[in-house]
C-alpha cells in the first residue's frame, strides 16, 4: 500500500534570501514532518483560487 497523499496549503508571506525580496508560499516545518512521521507523504499547496481545487486533487489521483 502506498503513502497517503496529504495536501497541506501554505501561506502568502513576504520573504528575502539573498538579493530575492518577493512573496513566498511558505509553510512551518513541523507540518510536514508531522504528516511524514504519521506515515504521509506531504504535498505543499500554494494559495490559489477555491477553483483550481477540484483540479488539483483530480490531479493528485493520478500518482
Amino acid at each position: 500500500m502506498s503513502k497517503p497523499l496529504i495536501g497541506i496549503s501554505t501561506y502568502l508571506q513576504p520573504a528575502r534570501w539573498g538579493v530575492w525580496d518577493m512573496p513566498a508560499a511558505l509553510l512551518p516545518a513541523a507540518y510536514p514532518r508531522l504528516v511524514q512521521a504519521a506515515g504521509g507523504l506531504a504535498a505543499m499547496v500554494p494559495p490559489d483560487s477555491p477553483s483550481y481545487a477540484a483540479g488539483v486533487v483530480a490531479a493528485s489521483t493520478a500518482w
